[in-house]
């Protein structure tokens, strides 16, 4: 059990308080609620479609009213994804620490499996706690990127030190 991890949960998805932005006027998209879930009763849905190929797209679930807040030193930060097809998308999340500070952290490059994953990655240790996950983003890279996707988040968590 060396490798066991307890997880807190930041972000259930159930409320749906959470929007749509891309970084390009015509990158379209949207975001719902799916019953399709990992635990409780919804699962955030966000359906990409980035029109054309270029050196960089990325659409984000930006979280709303009540931000997720991460309050104390955190190792790992990780996020239960549903994919439908595999893709060469980046999926990832953008952290803003107690001194204004952004970090993008990569959850997974591409996308090589469908179905539930949980995707996780190192928190970095230069962050100033506390911090706030301000959006979760699918990005493509370069003309050869897939243009469109459909993904579900579920179950956005952190794993603390053990004591």
């Amino acid at each position: 059990y060396e490798n066991y991890r307890p997880k807190t949960q930041l972000y259930g998805f159930e409320e749906g308080n959470f929007f749509f932005v891309a970084n390009n006027d015509d990158i379209s998209g949207f975001l719902t609620r799916s019953k399709t879930k990992v635990a409780g009763g919804y699962s955030a849905e966000i359906t990409v479609d980035f029109k054309t190929g270029r050196d960089y797209s990325e659409a984000n679930l930006v979280f709303e009213t009540e931000p997720v807040m991460i309050s104390k030193q955190a190792d790992y930060l990780g996020l239960w994804v549903y994919a439908y097809e595999a893709s060469n998308h980046n999926i990832g999340a953008v952290i803003i620490d107690a001194k204004g500070k952004e970090y993008k952290v990569e959850l997974t490059k591409g996308v090589d499996w469908t179905q539930w994953q949980e995707v996780e990655v190192e928190m970095p240790v230069e962050i100033t706690y506390p911090c706030m996950v301000q959006r979760i983003y699918v990005e493509g890279i370069g003309y050869d990127q897939k243009l469109t996707g459909k993904y579900l988040f579920d179950q956005l968590q952190v794993s603390y030190p053990v004591q």
